[in-house]
């Protein structure tokens, strides 16, 4: 941080080294920036902290920032209700680059109806559910791509409910470049998790023209926005993945108000001024 001789400092996740940056910058006349990854982070019980050296840390990095970037305006909410802290929603910016118009992206899908699954293989994104969809629709293709984790022993439980489901390929870890292509050939995103911030498989989904089936909606875009479907059960999954599969123009539709939102509102060129914007701000203030 010294060697940086950076005006502002910017920190993203909840954990001890928030603070260690916030007291760092403190300390030697530096501004601070503060960036909110998921909403457990803006939960004041921070149940994604194990220890209270972490959490202790961790508030003292949100007390210390001059600033704070949500990616919602839930979190940004959630903030001022549990600690009582002001903040501003920007929209994560992305690398993600697909060549080609929506409808040269489009044109590149396989014929067979697919649904895709990326993220770590964990409880909070309860993978168990993409199986049963599986099972449920047997005339759709199902792919599960395994993202890095450390509990084998949930992971192989998983991997053992998996065998035997013939429409289902799991593809286990993948460089991204392979996961990207993924995403070129399926059809809809489906997201399972019970709690999110705003999921980068989203970006990558829509930035593919893909619309996103989930069970949680970050802000109710993808319901206000018409880019995919929120549903909070199985069955209601399982009906909505089935309409998808046999109107493939409502799932044309989606996918290309899809592409357009993310070029609108995440891709670099468009995101990143305003990050820029509140970077300068921040130096300025004195």
């Amino acid at each position: 941080m010294r060697r940086a001789d950076a005006d502002v400092y910017y920190q993203n996740c909840a954990e001890s080294t928030t603070g260690r940056v916030a007291l760092w910058a403190h300390r030697h006349g530096r501004r601070f920036v503060y960036s909110v990854a998921s909403d457990p982070e803006c939960d004041p019980s921070l149940p994604i902290l194990e220890s209270l050296h972490e959490r202790v840390l961790y508030r003292k990095g949100l007390e210390l920032a001059d600033g704070i970037i949500t990616q919602t305006s839930v979190q940004q909410r959630m903030l001022k209700e549990g600690f009582g802290l002001e903040s501003t929603p920007i929209p994560m910016p992305s690398d993600i680059h697909v060549d080609g118009s929506f409808d040269h992206i489009d044109a590149k899908r396989e014929s067979t109806f697919s649904v895709l699954w990326v993220g770590r293989m964990m409880p909070v994104k309860r993978p168990e559910i993409f199986l049963q969809l599986a099972k449920s629709l047997p005339d759709v293709d199902f792919h599960l791509v395994e993202g890095v984790d450390q509990d084998a022993a949930y992971n192989e439980g998983i991997f053992k409910q998996a065998v035997g489901i013939s429409n289902l390929t799991v593809h286990g870890r993948k460089p991204r470049e392979e996961v990207l292509e993924l995403y070129r050939r399926s059809h809809v995103l489906c997201c399972t998790s019970s709690l999110e911030g705003f999921p980068n498989t989203f970006l990558e989904a829509f930035a593919h023209g893909m619309p996103v089936v989930s069970t949680v909606d970050p802000d109710a875009v993808l319901e206000r926005h018409q880019l995919g479907a929120h549903r909070d059960s199985v069955d209601t999954l399982v009906s909505t993945l089935r309409e998808f599969s046999v109107n493939r123009e409502r799932v044309r539709r989606c996918g290309q108000t899809a592409w357009q939102y993310f070029y609108d509102q995440h891709a670099l060129d468009t995101a990143m001024p305003r990050f820029e914007s509140f970077r300068e701000h921040q130096a300025s203030r004195s």
